[in-house]
């Protein structure tokens, strides 16, 4: 039977180690004819050592004992029993002897035990070991070290293998120590640590174990799992040493490691080495009634999860954190992978449960990344927001035909999934020869994405593509390939420098986010977002950066319920370059909007048709309220300097619905010229300085009109809020509604002049409002050849009304006023 098993371990020595490294195995020393260990003798502290039968008793009388063995082996059917002070005294029991440690029969005690052995040690099949704690190592440490609570092991002369294929079971901490260390049995504890090196750190606090370190790596050092590793709210460790990554080291996981949540604490798995492939089970969740996923981390040079592969953080009230390759967007908070792979068939998930947000999921990878598998951080069922994603290759990122990413929330707002490499191209790809097992073509289509891929993905999670630049690479994005989906989710284009919209993306109900030239580097020339005539259809879109210039006799199919600029350029035009001589012809509404972008207010404008704008009632909703048009020019982004000329068309169904805000009408602030437009319907909503066409107007405005309701705080006007520019040849229809210096054309008339102008809607103030007038609410200065018809309502309590000007210290002549004034 003992040869069977001898047989058995020189297999899985071959499997752990080169054969170049054979030599070093211990079974050079091995002895068929296993007992009890042998010859101890206590070097510190006090203990003493009694045979009876097939079982020897080690009581140990001080909190630490050191023994040196001749030999530390038990045989099949023998039992060494530690009886320990308590549950912290620690063992240690140091092979002296050239004979390597094999046990197979059962090693229990009540505290902690360490057993040092430079030629090997092997749990055999069959073995037992029940514990408090521990450690099983061929790398040596010194009384010293042991006495004054330093925990590092380093490696003396020669070091063999360590490895388990029995039980072993302890209370705390079970690790393994060694230049190779392998487990093929059960391994239950509160800390597991396979830890393969020549300088190995354990880091305790009280009676916890808090980390496993590997200092120092060996060359060839392997950690690996066949086995099952269970740490119930604990901490499992594979590690070769990410410290030294040059070396050959080696971390392979097929077997099942689990670090579930318990009593509100987490698990958390690390895998760490220069190669490191998982193919097995890594299970950190938290899936009982109340607890959160856990964190499981593979962290090296080369990170592979193969097919079949299952990763595991979700939790009943909340998801946890898988990191693959690196942190988020490869932050220095951990290692970070040259290359990362993650097949087809390989899964990884971060779900909330029942409540809480999906976890968090890093792939990552300096260089390259290939993803293929699956990954979900979904919402709970009963509350929580979905989680985040991101596969990213700082160089080179490759996305399988078969990758799928998931982060639903079935009570909260779906999660997003963040692709980040230098370049990227979203394309038709579906002659490619894809590999059935990883996923991936030969050649990787590296920084290509399948449309079809990301159009499936962005009906379970909304979607970002960030390009960075650096050295040769140019940070552009490309969508070669039509972008179809049916959801709410939104896919942002985040580029350094170019977007290239090349074909059609239509979202219905969806989100579409463009900032272009995010790194502030691009080419001079073309940075942008370039869009050579396709078409854009969704429901909500979002200028975040980037200058969009489409001008054009023939434009571009676009369209959007919610159309936004938060930051960049908007340039939409039928002809033009913004100058005097060739005004921007602006033939929609989206490119009326773009007037207030950066860098626009200053041109030059020709309304090139009549502007539908009825639709903006729907624009720049923030979840409760439509906000609608944003006004063009206002105190964030500067007064409109330019001209703007309607060349008679008129702009109809505006909606402008913001209460809290100041300098609101078309124009917000205008110290430009507007002349020959008309505002029919529609209603503009302000706070201080409201008015129909202009909030707040120094410049001049020419032949213009508004019919629009407007409702304003203070200083509200049927056409303009405040005046001290000119106003002449203007009228307003609309009824106007405030509280303080209301007028059914001007709110104040500061300075300036108003001439042949007129207003003919109903004006009204509330209780106690002041200063409202038919034609202007208070005026000091020049109002000639105007009138005003419309009626004048002031509430109770309300003073200086009138019928044409409620309040006057300026000039009037050959002006009058027929409305009827009530109220006051």
């Amino acid at each position: 039977m003992q040869r069977k098993w001898k047989r058995r371990w020189q297999r899985l020595t071959k499997a752990i180690l080169p054969p170049v490294a054979a030599g070093l195995l211990f079974l050079s020393a091995y002895s068929p004819a296993l007992a009890n260990p042998a010859n101890g003798t206590v070097v510190s502290g006090s203990a003493t050592i009694s045979n009876s039968g097939a079982t020897m008793t080690v009581n140990q009388t001080t909190d630490k004992t050191i023994i040196n063995w001749q030999s530390f082996s038990i045989g099949k059917g023998e039992t060494v029993n530690f009886v320990q002070p308590g549950s912290t005294s620690v063992a240690l029991n140091r092979v002296v002897g050239s004979d390597a440690s094999s046990i197979y029969g059962s090693l229990n005690a009540n505290g902690k035990v360490y057993l040092i052995n430079p030629n090997g040690v092997l749990f055999a099949p069959g073995s037992s070991v029940n514990v408090g704690g521990l450690v099983a190592s061929t790398l040596n440490i010194s009384d010293s070290d042991f006495l004054s609570g330093n925990y590092t092991f380093q490696k003396g002369g020669s070091a063999g293998s360590v490895a388990n294929q029995g039980t072993i079971t302890a209370t705390n901490e079970a690790v393994l120590i060694g230049p190779q260390v392998a487990n093929e049995g059960v391994i239950a504890a509160k800390v597991t640590g396979l830890a393969a090196g020549n300088k190995v750190s354990l880091d305790f606090s009280g009676d916890n174990l808090l980390n496993v370190a590997v200092d120092t790596g060996a060359l060839n050092g392997s950690a690996t799992n066949t086995g099952t590793i269970t740490v119930t709210g604990g901490l499992a460790v594979m590690s070769a040493g990410t410290k030294d990554k040059l070396l050959n080291t080696v971390v392979n996981n097929s077997g099942v490691i689990r670090a579930q949540s318990v009593n509100n604490v987490n698990g958390v798995i690390r895998l760490e080495g220069n190669a490191v492939t998982n193919s097995g089970t890594l299970d950190a969740s938290g899936r009982a009634a109340g607890q959160t996923g856990g964190t499981v981390k593979l962290l090296g040079d080369t990170v592979t999860v193969k097919t079949g592969s299952a990763i595991d953080v979700a939790g009943d009230a909340g998801g946890g954190t898988a990191l693959i390759g690196g942190a988020w967007q490869g932050g220095d908070s951990e290692y970070a992978a040259t290359n990362t792979t993650v097949e087809s068939g390989a899964a990884i998930t971060a779900d909330a449960i029942t409540s809480g947000n999906g976890g968090t999921v890093v792939v990552w990878a300096n260089d390259t990344t290939k993803f293929a598998g699956t990954i979900t951080a979904r919402g709970g069922s009963v509350s929580g927001n979905g989680g985040s994603v991101e596969t990213s290759g700082k160089q080179t990122l490759a996305i399988g035909d078969t990758a799928q990413v998931s982060t639903l929330a079935a009570s909260g707002q779906t999660g997003n999934w963040l692709l980040d490499p230098y370049n990227l191209t979203i394309a038709y790809t579906a002659n490619r020869n894809v590999d059935s097992t990883s996923g991936f073509t030969a050649s990787g289509d590296d920084s290509v994405v399948n449309f079809a891929t990301l159009q499936n993905a962005l009906e379970t999670t909304n979607v970002t593509v960030s390009t960075g630049s650096g050295g040769s690479q140019e940070g552009n994005i490309t969508v070669a390939a039509l972008l179809d989906w049916t959801s709410a989710n939104t896919l942002t284009l985040s580029a350094a420098n170019n977007i290239y919209l090349n074909n059609a993306i239509t979202a219905a109900n969806g989100g579409l986010t463009l900032a272009a030239n995010t790194s502030s580097a691009g080419d001079g020339v073309t940075t942008g977002i370039i869009v050579p005539g396709c078409s854009i259809n969704v429901g909500t879109f979002t200028l975040a950066g980037g200058t969009w210039r489409e001008v054009s006799s023939s434009l571009s199919s676009f369209y959007a319920i919610d159309f936004r600029i938060s930051g960049g350029t908007f340039i939409r035009a039928t002809s033009g370059d913004g100058t005097s001589a060739s005004p921007y012809q602006i033939a929609d509404v989206y490119g009326l909007q773009g007037i207030d972008s950066a860098g626009m207010l200053g041109s030059y404008y020709t309304l090139a048709n009549d502007i539908d704008a009825s639709g903006t009632q729907y624009w720049n909703y923030d979840g409760s309220t439509y906000a609608g048009f944003v006004p063009i020019g206002t105190t964030s982004s500067g007064s409109f300097t330019g001209s703007f000329d309607g060349a008679g068309h008129t702009i109809s169904g505006l909606i402008i619905n913001q209460p809290s805000a100041n300098y609101v009408g078309l124009f917000g602030d205008s110290g430009g010229t507007i002349n020959n437009v008309g505002l029919i319907g529609g209603s503009v909503t302000g706070g201080y300085y409201t008015g129909g066409l202009v909030g707040v107007n120094s410049g001049s405005i020419t032949d213009c009109y508004s019919t629009a309701t407007v409702t304003g705080s203070n200083s509200v006007g049927g056409l303009v809020g405040l005046n001290s520019g000119s106003i002449t040849d203007c009228y307003s229809t609309g009824t106007v509604t405030g509280s303080n210096y209301v007028g059914g054309l001007v709110g104040v008339h500061y300075s300036g002049s108003i001439t042949n102008s007129y207003s003919t809607g109903a004006v009204a103030g509330g209780d106690n409002s002041y200063k409202i007038g038919g034609l202007v609410g208070t005026s000091n200065a020049t109002i000639e050849s105007s009138y005003s018809t419309g009626t004048v309502i002031g509430g109770d309590g309300s003073f200086y009304i009138g019928g044409l000007v409620g309040s006057n210290d300026g000039s009037i002549t050959t002006s009058y006023s027929t409305g009827a004034v009530t109220g006051g």
